[in-house]
């Protein structure tokens, strides 16, 4: 059964780096996005591509992607990117690989990929006290603390790759 790896924290605590370093340490792990619906979605009505925007183009198109990404979830659901997500994974040629997701943010989107995979829910954090995670809380499994240091983050991806025996 695959295995996946669901990073949550607020904006900007990490999740992206401990990914990356993640795939260096774990084998036949791969990195997916919750919101590659909506990246290509954007890209065919707006033009530009979400995911090669640097930071400072990236708070100029926030606003509109977001707005857009809500509207489907507000139509469709909060599961319906995780939805797509999980039947992507499905059908990916590879047998028992681990995908890793950094952009989880509902419980929603979370017990989608539970009812389908075997998971584990890692928060990402600069701070002791997240602000806008408390409720994934009751479902974290593991907590990666991120104070900026490069070393000391790759220490805390190493912990959690012994203690879940990659």
């Amino acid at each position: 059964m695959d295995r996946l790896i669901l990073l949550t924290g607020n904006d900007g605590s990490g999740k992206d780096t401990v990914a990356k370093l993640l795939t260096h340490r774990i084998k036949d792990s791969y990195i997916t996005n919750i919101k590659k619906t909506c990246v290509k979605l954007y890209k065919d009505l707006v033009g530009v591509d979400w995911n090669e925007l640097n930071g400072a183009e990236k708070r100029i198109h926030r606003p509109v992607f977001s707005n857009m990404c809500e509207g489907i979830k507000v139509t469709l659901g909060k599961g319906v990117f995780a939805e797509k997500t999980s039947d992507d994974i499905a059908v990916y040629p590879a047998q028992d690989k681990i995908f890793i997701i950094p952009d989880l943010r509902f419980v929603e989107e979370y017990e989608v990929f539970l009812a389908n995979f075997k998971v584990i829910l890692v928060e990402v954090r600069r701070t002791k006290h997240s602000l806008i995670r408390d409720n994934m809380k009751e479902h974290t499994d593991w907590y990666i603390e991120n104070t900026s240091d490069k070393k000391e983050l790759e220490k805390e991806v190493d912990e959690f790759v012994k203690k879940f025996s990659f």
